[in-house]
């Protein structure tokens, strides 16, 4: 049914690992069906298929954007790239008020004050939510932009205390 209505899904599991190393493009119910048990965990989640051209993390912080500690990636030799514990992620630099108002009003209707959203934009630069993440592994974010994004999540705690 998934193949009717979607064409191509992504299959995953619900917390990423390895850089999407449990992460499948599938075009066939029959694959799905076999894909899932390999996939280690109990739950996973299946989505339509998006062609994108660029992976972008918006950090959100009391439901605003971190515009200097946005950070990208663009697939490679593969259809899947990263912007999680990634050491090639680049810094986002475009002055895109579109992505950040968008942003801000998803982490506003998930009433999300901290976390990492990760659009796909497409090839008309359209912006389509990913996913939404509570988590992250700051590292890489902090060196590529400068942006001193864990420090100004302390602060932002400290300040809704």
């Amino acid at each position: 049914r998934l193949m009717e209505k979607f064409g191509t899904v992504v299959a995953k599991p619900i917390f990423s690992q390895g850089e999407g190393k449990y992460c499948y493009r599938l075009s066939s119910d029959d694959l799905i069906r076999g894909i899932i048990g390999s996939i280690p965990r109990d739950e996973i989640q299946v989505q339509k298929y998006i062609p994108y051209r660029r992976l972008i993390r918006v950090i959100v912080l009391g439901y605003k954007a971190l515009k200097e500690a946005t950070t990208y990636d663009e697939p490679g030799q593969s259809w899947k790239c990263s912007v999680c514990l990634n050491r090639n992620v680049k810094a986002y630099r475009q002055d895109s008020s579109k992505l950040f108002e968008l942003a801000e009003r998803t982490a506003k209707v998930f009433g999300a004050q901290i976390n990492y959203l990760d659009f796909f934009e497409d090839a008309e630069g359209h912006f389509i939510l990913n996913e939404i993440n509570t988590a992250c592994n700051l590292m890489y974010h902090e060196r590529v932009t400068g942006a001193p994004i864990a420090r100004r999540i302390a602060k932002f705690l400290v300040e809704i205390a």
